[in-house]
């Protein structure tokens, strides 16, 4: 399993926004992601978040775009997600399930069959030739209610103080 430590070389407030999308269904420390992502924020600044998200019924159907199986696959319902993302010290100023959306651009996939013809520049070299199949399952994901999207924007408060000060100030 890959580790990877989420602590970056900038200090406090050190950017006004972030932008991060499909990314954390691959993080399995998603609190210790955003309280990084948070902490980097200027206070008022903005985190906008376009993520995959777990949803009602599970398993998941493997492939998918950002995962061969369980393994890479760390998904969290959208519930689960906010309270996350406020656990790591954002307001949420805005939430929206895109669902619905999501569900209608893969309305026309159909199970891939036989070998693959692939153009030569493509998603596929970033995802994986088996795109197709990755896209069909999220298609079947998305409609049995196995997986959900979310957009959201995350605010961090003015008067956020970083834990590892509170840390210093409370010993």
């Amino acid at each position: 399993m890959l580790r990877v430590r989420l602590i970056c070389p900038f200090d406090d407030n050190a950017f006004d926004g972030a932008w991060s999308i499909q990314m954390n269904m691959n993080v399995e420390d998603k609190l210790g992601w955003l309280k990084e992502v948070c902490r980097l924020r200027k206070p008022g600044g903005r985190a906008v978040l376009y993520e995959v998200c777990g949803h009602k019924n599970t398993p998941v159907y493997f492939p998918v775009p950002w995962a061969q199986d369980g393994s890479m696959s760390f998904l969290v319902p959208p519930e689960s997600f906010r309270e996350i993302i406020a656990s790591a010290g954002f307001d949420i100023e805005v939430s929206n399930d895109k669902t619905g959306l999501a569900q209608k651009a893969f309305a026309s996939m159909t199970e891939p069959v036989g070998e693959q013809d692939l153009p030569e520049l493509g998603v596929h070299l970033l995802v994986g030739n088996d795109i197709r199949s990755k896209a069909f399952n999220l298609h079947r994901n998305l409609d049995e209610g196995r997986v959900s999207l979310i957009e959201a924007v995350a605010v961090k408060p003015h008067n956020w103080r970083n834990q590892r000060d509170q840390a210093r100030v409370e010993v």
